[in-house]
């Protein structure tokens, strides 16, 4: 949170604020109130105060509620009704003012649950959509309902007491701000049902008789006395039951079911039977064989009780077949269904008669062809690299047999669905597989053969050269890395002196210092080679100092006499091997004078200098200019001589 004052009128408050403009006139400032969330974007923000002027010195957070206090001029928009002080003392007040953190509830919509039910029902729920900006919710239920769960959240659970009328079930959602408006749902209780039960209440011993209830219910449980069986029907779908009394004397059957309201009956409904003894015809049948490969030949024998002379007619699919005999034969196909019916010729106090057999339903399989494929894990594959090969049958059964094979030669112990080993190239590997299924063909069956392709496995290597070495201290070297067996996607990590430098590159350029040890690591992005990745082979710098390139000259004689010839010499420095020179006069070079030495008949006045190109390559000032030496000539002056004697004339 943050607050104080501002006179801005833009950029503090949100729509969503207590206050969403700045009020006050000219230069005079509103308190603020602004609220961040983590990563510090504004959630909310407000302005507070009127006209004349409010400032906020200091705010205090409580959970939700926040205080903000300070000084104002303001007269209105500060104090609510109630307030300690509600009106401006003097010129200035003091102000604190509470608010809250929160928003209004959104609206509530439906309340979603049954609304009819039944007594002494507990477990019930109802709900209503979540608002968002809510604390909780507050439930009531009609006189006789309890809330045993979810009290303050959106879904409830209420447990109906015995004693009920219709009533009403009210939700609304709050918070510190405020309440939703209020839902409801009118809910009714729904008395128990009594089942109505039909059918015989009376029977001959052995005799199956049909019971019936209500129709279109639920959850129907039929109960019979230890007198008889439930035969048919009597599942918690069934509004019938087919009992067979199989126990003279007084019988019973009973009946209860939930009906539409989801309300189940205080008590079972029961009708009493009297069962009086008699004969009854039962028949049952057998298969010599079920689940069988299609073109079977199956005897079906019929297992009669019952007296009188006896009739079976023996049906397919509810079509009768010829004959009448206990024992049946034909080749069946899938899902035939088999019955027999017995029929007596006695027709007085004889139950089920004629009695129909137990179904039996012929399941009758394909003849499925056998086949299997093989795929390795991989192929192409380096060289020396294990290989696992997956078998995947078609109608191999529960338990398949394999047998693998490589180049035609069965590998022994090798019997699972899977094989492992190291292949060469060329080599062939198929998988017989024997179905343990009874109804197929092509058993055993031979895999398509699998051809390894297996890559030798070269040697990466990678070598670096510098643009220069030694090098000129200060100058960039470009190093340039060949590859070998480096791939379409090659790696390059450059290194100096151990630490990572450059970028992913087959060339890289810096700066190097004296001594550097630079190094290119290659990863390459071919599958079968060794040593990968490859480092290359050091570079150790050296460094070169940067030299200054200078010349000097002198002359053979000056001042020189007028005519005469006069010979320069240049005395580089750093010159290097092949120095290059070029002589000018008056600052014009002179032509074919490149050498180290030079003479011409200089004129009076003339300003000679030689200019110097040095052939070294870690030097500055280059090419340099020598001195300049002004040539002076000595005036010509006339030769003569004088001679004299001691003496003369002198004596003989």
């Amino acid at each position: 949170y943050l607050s104080g004052s501002t006179s801005s009128k833009e950029g503090i408050a949100t729509p969503d604020g207590f206050l969403t403009t700045n009020t006050a006139t000219g230069f005079w400032p509103n308190a603020f109130l602004v609220r961040f969330n983590a990563a510090n974007q504004r959630v909310w923000g407000t302005y507070y105060g009127d006209s004349l002027g409010t400032w906020s010195y200091r705010a205090i957070v409580l959970v939700d509620t926040i205080y903000m206090a300070g000084p104002t001029y303001d007269i209105e928009g500060i104090a609510t009704p109630g307030a300690f002080q509600s009106t401006m003392m003097g010129s200035t007040s003091g102000f604190v003012v509470r608010l809250n953190d929160c928003y209004a509830p959104d609206s509530l919509h439906q309340i979603t649950g049954p609304v009819t039910f039944c007594y002494s029902s507990s477990g019930i729920v109802y709900s209503v959509a979540p608002v968002a900006n809510t604390t909780g919710y507050v439930w009531t239920v009609p006189p006789g309902a309890t809330i045993s769960a979810g009290q303050n959240t959106n879904v409830i659970t209420v447990d109906f007491g015995t004693v009920m009328t219709p009533g009403i079930i009210t939700v609304y959602a709050r918070n510190l701000c405020g309440r939703t408006n209020t839902v409801q749902v009118s809910v009714t209780p729904e008395p128990a049902p009594v089942p109505a039960i039909s059918g015989s209440s009376v029977a001959c011993n052995g005799e199956t008789k049909t019971y019936l209830t209500d129709s279109g219910k639920s959850l129907y449980s039929w109960t019979v006395s230890p007198g008889g069986t439930i035969a048919g029907g009597g599942a918690i779908t069934d509004n019938y039951a087919d009992v067979t009394w199989n126990q003279p004397g007084n019988q019973w059957i009973r009946v209860n079911y939930t009906d539409i309201n989801g309300c189940p009956g205080n008590q079972p409904t029961n009708l009493n039977v009297t069962v009086t003894s008699g004969d009854s015809v039962k028949v049952s049948i057998a298969a010599s064989a079920n689940d069988i490969c299609a073109g079977t030949s199956v005897t079906f024998t019929a297992t009669p009780t019952g007296s009188g002379t006896l009739s079976y007619d023996w049906k397919v699919n509810g079509i009768s077949q010829p004959g009448n005999s206990a024992i049946f034969s034909y080749s069946p196909i899938n899902n035939d269904v088999v019955t027999c019916e017995l029929t007596s010729s006695i027709t007085v106090c004889i139950s089920n008669n004629p009695a129909t057999s137990n179904v039996i339903t012929m399941t009758v399989n394909p003849n499925l062809p056998v086949s299997v494929t093989v795929t390795p894990t991989i192929n192409p594959v380096c060289a020396g690299t294990s290989v696992t090969f997956t078998a995947y049958p078609t109608h191999g059964g529960s338990l398949p047999g394999y047998q693998w094979q490589v180049n035609a030669s069965i590998v022994t112990g090798a019997t699972n669905s899977t094989y492992t080993y190291t292949p060469l190239n060329g080599d062939i590997i198929i998988c017989e597989l024997t179905s343990s299924d009874n109804c197929v063909t092509g058993n055993p069956a031979l895999s398509p053969p699998v051809t390894m392709t297996v890559t030798p496995n070269p040697a990466v290597t990678v070598s670096i050269t510098p643009s220069a070495n030694p090098f000129c201290t200060g100058s960039q070297v470009t190093f340039i890395a060949v590859s070998n067996h480096g791939g379409l996607f090659p790696i390059f990590l450059w290194k100096v002196n151990g630490g990572t430098a450059g970028t992913n590159s087959s060339s890289f350029t810096y700066a190097p210092q004296n001594g550097d040890i630079v190094t290119c690591e290659l990863t390459s992005s071919d599958i079968c080679v060794t040593g990968n990745p490859a480092t290359s082979t050091p570079v150790t710098m050296i460094a070169s100092p940067i030299l200054a390139v200078t010349v000097s000259i002198a002359a053979s004689s000056n001042p020189f006499c007028a005519g005469s010839q006069v010979t320069f010499i240049a005395v580089p420095s750093h010159g290097g091997l092949v120095p290059g020179y070029q002589w000018k006069v008056n600052a014009i070079n002179v032509i074919n004078a490149n050498n180290a030495s030079y003479a011409y008949n200089a004129v009076a006045g003339d300003v000679v200098t030689c200019e110097l190109t040095s052939s070294e390559n870690c030097v500055t000032g280059n090419p340099a200019l020598s001195n300049a030496i002004t040539m002076i000539v000595n005036t010509n002056l006339p030769a003569g001589v004088s001679i004299s004697t001691s003496t003369n004339p002198f004596c003989p």
